[in-house]
């Protein structure tokens, strides 16, 4: 599988901006720019690959559109979007039988990656080393 252009940017957004890594949220806006785990850069790469505005609500969270979900409003902006992402399911699984590892960590997805100590270089180098095994498709 080769990745797509969204999921290129995102590959190099990882490299070139490992300070704004974050764990256990999705995202959210800092005074100067904003932060955010793996997922939360893909969905945000994503808006600025096709020119949209990003995604963060007024209290700085990046958010989902139906407020009256009763999933956490940032579970559901994933799910809402990660098949049009290309990725296996909503928490970046890893689909494989064998174990891997990226950085220290040996993870199921990639939110256990970036939750559990996997830098976004880290990260960047699986996916692109392995993207089959996250994607089901180029976008």
């Amino acid at each position: 599988m080769t990745l797509g252009p969204i999921q290129t940017q995102w590959i190099a957004n990882l490299r070139a901006y490992p300070e704004r890594q974050t764990d256990h949220c999705l995202g959210e806006e800092t005074k100067d720019s904003y932060c955010a785990c793996c997922l939360g850069e893909l969905l945000l790469t994503k808006c600025r690959y096709e020119g949209k505005e990003l995604p963060f609500d007024s209290s700085g969270d990046l958010y989902d559109i139906d407020p009256d979900n009763e999933t956490s409003r940032e579970l559901a902006l994933l799910i809402s979007s990660y098949k049009e992402l290309g990725l296996h399911t909503e928490h970046g699984r890893i689909v494989t039988h064998r174990k891997v590892f990226i950085g220290k960590t040996t993870p199921l997805s990639l939110v256990d990656a970036n939750d559990n100590g996997a830098t976004w270089p880290e990260i960047a180098d699986f996916v692109e080393a392995n993207p089959g095994l996250v994607f089901t498709r180029s976008v």
